[in-house]
């Protein structure tokens, strides 16, 4: 199966909502990253452009089932710190599911 790791798929010229639409049934897991544009540009969640809040409320939408997680892997986690910008994104996440 698939990861959308969706700051990736946006970064590469994908489109993250097209794709996770389109393989939905492929995907057995979700890397929540968001991509501002640039060379390596990934900010917190719900700040770029790689529609995670559209992604996410498709894939709930059609049941989605497997696995998903935030990834950090960004210079903003060790600028605003690790704990903080988990929580952030955390709470951003949270947000998302309750719509």
């Amino acid at each position: 199966g698939y990861c959308a790791d969706l700051g990736n798929l946006d970064m590469y010229g994908n489109d993250p909502l097209d794709f996770c639409s389109r393989y939905f049934e492929r995907i057995n897991y979700v890397h929540f990253k968001d991509y501002s544009g640039g060379d390596s540009a990934f900010v917190p969640l719900g700040q770029g452009q790689s529609q995670v809040a559209a992604c996410t409320q498709a894939l709930v939408a059609r049941g989605f089932s497997g696995w998903m997680m935030v990834e950090h892997e960004t210079p903003y986690a060790q600028e605003a710190g690790a704990r903080e910008a988990i929580a952030q994104d955390m709470d951003f996440v949270r947000s998302v599911l309750r719509r």
